[in-house]
């Protein structure tokens, strides 16, 4: 078999991809099939609505009407939340040999069934029926898919979160740990504190980038906790210590670690949160090679 073949080959079966992506189609896959199970759902929920409008008074038709809708529903659904559960416990396997701690719900046959019973019942009574109207039938039941439903997407947000870690690997051992904090810290939520964290490690690196300067005389010493990051990045591109471009993204990151280390009105999602981060990640590596070019001049 020729390499064109080969790799051909490869991708047709999923062999030779990376395992987040494998585990990332695998999961889209989950959504896919839970989508298509309310396919039969709704399909029998309008022949219900059918039975509901015409108010038929022969109930013991309506109510053997009724028993064959709810059975067929069971027979339909039942095999196919038992594939996607059997798909979810493979995918939980494959997460926890990827060490992460994520689980994924499977869906439950009785909470599925429990909401479609209810709903097919409530053309005897009244009350019923405003309790379990078309519209909270589908609130209800859109909530038993909700669960897996999120537990995916969180996940697939945890391996976007890892992707940025994997990043810092660039990075000295001191600044990849502030900069690993505040990912951890964004992951759980607290998206402005993960800024707010990030923004201080860029801090630690000019105050190093000073040390250096100050420890052979190129720049007039000062107390580094008495001055302003704006004044420290002004004083550094005011002698021509970094670029423009640097000076710029420095300015920009000060801005967003003082405003999210005070209570603030702007909102944050994990992925401005992650953005903000990233680009902090990508000026450190600058700011480190100017102090190694120091440290190894002077060796």
């Amino acid at each position: 078999m020729n390499r064109g073949k080969m790799t051909k080959y490869k991708y047709q079966y999923g062999v030779g991809l990376s395992t987040s992506f494998k585990v990332g189609m695998f999961l889209s896959m989950i959504i896919s099939e839970i989508r298509m199970l309310k396919s039969p759902i709704d399909q029998s929920l309008m022949l219900h609505n059918l039975y509901e409008s015409f108010k038929i008074k022969d109930k013991k038709w309506v109510d053997k009407a009724l028993n064959d809708n709810l059975q067929n529903i069971r027979s339909t659904i039942n095999p196919r939340i038992k594939k996607i559960n059997k798909h979810i416990d493979f995918a939980n396997e494959t997460i926890k040999g990827l060490d992460f701690k994520q689980v994924i719900p499977n869906i439950r046959v009785n909470d599925v069934m429990g909401i479609v019973r209810k709903r097919l019942r409530s053309i005897f009574e009244v009350k019923d029926a405003q309790n379990m109207s078309n519209e909270l039938f589908d609130t209800s039941l859109s909530k038993v898919f909700q669960k897996p439903f999120t537990a995916v997407f969180d996940f697939i947000d945890l391996i976007d979160s890892e992707k940025y870690i994997d990043e810092t690997q660039n990075l000295g051992n001191s600044y990849q740990e502030g900069i690993k904090q505040a990912l951890n810290v964004c992951s759980i939520g607290y998206y402005s504190t993960s800024v707010f964290i990030a923004g201080k490690t860029i801090e630690e690196v000019i105050n190093d980038y000073f040390s250096e300067l100050f420890r052979l005389n190129r720049h007039e010493k000062f107390e580094l906790a008495d001055i302003s990051l704006k004044d420290k990045i002004g004083k550094l591109y005011g002698q021509k210590l970094i670029t423009e471009d640097i000076y710029h993204r420095l300015s920009n990151t000060r801005i967003d670690r003082n405003e999210f280390g005070h209570p603030s009105k702007k909102l944050l999602s994990k992925k401005q949160a992650h953005l903000r981060i990233q680009h902090i990640a990508e000026i450190i590596p600058e700011l480190e090679k100017k102090i190694e070019g120091i440290r190894r001049a002077t060796n």
